[in-house]
């Protein structure tokens, strides 16, 4: 007689992408099971959680304050990885992205591991360090655009503990350390974060090219290096609608130092360009009244290469001694911004007084790099000690300046009105200059001719006391501006508003950073979440979401290009999120959602869902040992046959449904040694009171009523038997409980009987 064997997983099911775990739960405060199931059962530590995740979960943490553990040491850091999102800002109990509130409920994550940091006034010299904290909090190495940090607050990053040598990387990148890599992080929070004798005090940027977006860094200090944000390498990241506010660089006898407090882009980058960001109240200085060999330059940002577009920014009450607001080597082109209040100073360089000069813009190389200054608002400026010049051009740098204000700005004498507002290589056109044409014996007047459409005529801005710096009816500067940069250029003004709107007279576009009397475009969609690919099991429900932002944006979800609409088995169709109810095999494949204003429509990026067919049957009659032993002590796992050649216990899995009718059952047997015979078998009773007898290598679970054809474990130790009701000849019945059950050849087998068999498989057939 031949003797049967064990039958194991379905192809159906290995070929399927493992289920996924669509929802991570964190938060500090739980006190259930600690396994990320739900809130209630959420990890406690966010390190935990991140360490076992797999591509395409997403990580939903709650408020509080995560240290990134487990060791309390400088080397801690939590390390983001591909296909992973991390979501701050949830309050515990929310059941969607779009209900969380990352100002409401800081997510924190802090690199004083030892709890014990004190800070004073003002922060970078009462900031006292116990235990060494967090080199840097977060980690970034080859990683794309799928690792992303959304909604938290990332503090206290500092550098090694004393003894730590300069030009280590434990001295740069307190907050995040991006290596090789393009994460994206948005929503967050940069702050207390420290670099010393390196750079990057929040980021630290090498060959890598990240999102920034919607992100605030703030009290954040380079000691004897530069930025808040440095970027370095082969880097081109995306900086959007940030805010730097309150950065602090020093410089010392080192070069290099201290060369913009809030955004350093450093030598040899691709073209950058800074959309929508404020620069405030940042400060780049020298380390002492003694000097180095550095000026501190770009009190905002600072730049060394070449294309870098500014576009729409606020730079305001920002320090240095070149370039009070922004400092540029390369060429650059700098759109629709405002330079309002930022300061320059002297400082000693090699014991000789240096003097400060470009108190909004300076630039200087000898290599002959254009900037354009186009749609710009220069206000209110100040040379406190040095030279004059609130724009200004050295070396053989060349600064053109269109359709723009320079009003206001100061410089101590003997400096003009004039020169207060510009200095050097500067060209003028079609700008609003303060004391252009004054008549000075030491530095005589531009002729018209030299400066086309320039006036010198008061702006009249809406309130100048309050610098409100919108143009006022009757403006001069209204339609008094030229139209031929704009393509490519000054699209929009500073308020996002239309630019060349009607104004008194024509389609001119103004003077300055703001249109007069132009209407709000509405707000193009723009998609910041996509949706993400799933794999969910039969008969349950899946859900797919997408956040966008936008004036009054409308959804509609769609599969395979198909517009889909509600009807009980699908909601959501016109909402942010879509959900599937009761999947079956046909609701997989390919989703995606179109969002759209009346500015236009944007599709989101193809999720996948991926339908697994439920496991069928019932598994007993386990090789584990635990009621019956293995034949020669080969016990094994639970769920699985006794230990066979491979090492493993041979597994039957099923899936298909128990229809007798349908006949869709599919039994797969695996974990078995290559290239050897197999049969299924299939019996109604359970042997060993449901628990085996000896039999071979393994256990007899059932004595079998009917013997499937045989076959071969092939190359990869598994066979598949399909359709087993036609296959056995009329034995199989509807309402009776049928137990299935393989056998196979094992001729290097531990036990040396030659042959094994698998778990056993129980399913109840219906009509």
């Amino acid at each position: 007689m031949r003797q049967p064997s064990i039958v194991a997983v379905v192809s159906l099911f290995l070929a399927s992408p493992a289920l996924a775990a669509q929802v991570v739960y964190v938060d500090h405060a739980a006190t259930g099971a600690n396994d990320g199931t739900s809130w209630s059962d959420a990890y406690t530590s966010l390190r935990v959680a991140l360490d076992a995740a797999t591509a395409g979960e997403e990580l939903w943490v709650a408020s509080g304050t995560y240290l990134p553990g487990p060791t309390a040491q400088m080397a801690d850091s939590f390390v983001l990885k591909n296909g992973v999102a991390l979501y701050g800002g949830f309050a515990g109990g929310e059941t969607s992205l779009a209900q969380r509130d990352w100002l409401a409920h800081p997510t924190i994550l802090s690199g004083d591991v030892g709890q014990d940091d004190v800070y004073g006034s003002p922060w970078w010299n009462g900031w006292n360090i116990g235990t060494a904290n967090s080199a840097q909090v977060v980690t970034a190495s080859f990683v794309d655009a799928t690792a992303i940090l959304d909604g938290f607050v990332v503090r206290d990053g500092s550098t090694g503990p004393s003894g730590t040598p300069a030009g280590s990387w434990e001295m740069f990148a307190g907050g995040v350390m991006c290596k090789d890599a393009s994460p994206t992080i948005v929503h967050c929070t940069f702050e207390y974060n420290l670099a010393a004798f390196g750079s990057g005090s929040a980021i630290y940027v090498q060959d890598g090219s990240p999102t920034l977006r919607d992100c605030v860094f703030r009290h954040n200090w380079v000691h004897l290096g530069s930025g808040a944000v440095h970027v370095a390498g082969a880097s081109q990241p995306v900086i959007e609608d940030c805010l730097f506010f309150d950065n602090f660089a020093t410089t010392g006898s080192g070069g290099q130092e201290a060369q913009g407090a809030g955004l350093t882009l450093g030598w040899n980058l691709p073209p950058i360009t800074v959309l929508r960001c404020t620069f405030d109240s940042n400060s780049a200085q020298q380390f002492s009244a003694g000097g180095g060999i550095e000026q501190a330059r770009g009190g905002g940002l600072s730049s060394f290469s070449d294309g870098l577009v500014v576009r729409e920014c606020v730079f305001r009450r920002n320090r240095a001694n070149a370039g009070g607001a922004l400092y540029v080597w390369g060429s650059a082109t700098i759109v629709d911004s405002l330079f309002v209040e930022n300061d320059v100073f002297n400082c000693v360089v090699g014991g000789t007084t240096v003097s400060g000069y470009g108190s909004a813009i300076g630039a200087t190389n000898y290599w002959n790099d254009p900037m354009l200054v186009v749609g710009c608002t220069v206000v209110k400026n100040r040379v406190v000690t040095g030279e004059a010049g609130a724009v200004f051009g050295g070396g053989t740098y060349s600064i053109a300046v269109h359709d723009s204000i320079l009003w206001g700005n100061s410089a101590p004498a003997p400096a003009s009105t004039r020169q207060a507002n510009y200095k050097g290589n500067v060209a003028l056109a079609h700008s609003c200059v303060e004391g252009l044409f004054a008549p000075d014996p030491n530095d005589p007047p531009p002729q018209q001719s030299d400066v086309p459409g320039c006036i010198e005529a008061n702006p009249q801005f809406t309130s100048y006391a309050t610098l409100d710096l919108r143009l006022a009816a009757g403006s001069p500067c209204v339609d008094s501006g030229s139209n031929a940069l704009l393509p490519g250029t000054a699209e929009l003004d500073l308020d996002g508003h239309q630019r060349v709107w009607q104004g008194a007279s024509s389609f001119t576009v103004d003077m300055g950073a703001y249109e007069f009397g132009s209407p709000l475009p509405p707000a193009c969609p723009s998609i910041v979440i996509q949706p993400l690919s799933k794999s969910v099991g039969a008969g349950t429900t899946a859900s797919l979401d997408v956040l966008a932002t936008g004036v009054a944006p409308s959804y509609r979800w769609r599969k395979a290009n198909v517009a889909l609409d509600d009807d009980g088995h699908f909601s959501g169709t016109h909402t942010a999120t879509l959900t599937v109810h009761g999947l079956i095999a046909a609701d997989a494949g390919s989703y995606d959602c179109v969002v759209s204003n009346g500015c236009g429509s944007i599709t989101s990026n193809a999720a996948t869902l991926t339908v697994v067919a439920p496991p069928l049957g019932t598994v007993f009659c386990s090789g584990d040992g635990s009621v019956v032993g293995c034949p020669c002590g080969n016990d094994k796992d639970v769920g699985m046959g006794c230990e066979n050649s491979t090492g493993e216990g041979a597994a039957l899995r099923a899936t298909g449904t128990p229809s007798l009718a349908a006949d869709d059952a599919l039994l797969t047997a695996s974990d078995m040694p290559n290239n050897k015979s197999v049969l299924v078998f299939v019996g109604t009773n359970k042997t060993g009171g449901g628990y085996g007898i000896a039999f071979g290598d393994g256990l007899l679970c059932t004595v079998p009523i009917h013997r499937f054809t045989p076959g071969s474990t092939g190359a990869s130790g598994t066979f598949s038997l399909a359709s087993p009701v036609a296959k056995a000849n009329g034995k199989l019945h509807a309402g009776t409980t049928y137990h299935f059950q393989a056998w196979f050849r094992d001729p290097n087998g531990p036990c040396g009987s030659t042959y094994n068999t698998s778990n056993a498989l129980s399913i109840t057939y219906t009509p």
